[in-house]
């Protein structure tokens, strides 16, 4: 599967911008045990502002639904939970 690498740069400086450092390519993950709930909670909550942002500059309509941390817009879904 290709990568939008335009749009992973938008969502890596919108996640840069809300403090979380992510690797800057799309290919790259890293994994650590340092973190806890805290920080875990702020790298998704900043996730779920990120992507709504970004969903809503493009126009579509966006819902955002609670506890379950599920953004979606037409023709994407995105589940944020654990």
């Amino acid at each position: 599967m290709a990568c939008d690498v335009a749009r992973f740069q938008r969502f890596f400086h919108g996640m840069l911008a809300e403090g979380v450092y992510l690797a800057r390519r799309p290919s790259r993950r890293f994994v650590s045990s340092a973190h806890g709930e805290a920080e875990l909670e702020h790298t998704w909550g900043a996730a779920e502002r990120v992507l709504v942002n970004l969903i809503s500059s493009t126009g579509e309509k966006t819902q955002v639904l609670g506890a379950g941390h599920r953004v979606r817009s037409a023709g994407h879904a995105v589940n944020t939970s654990l």
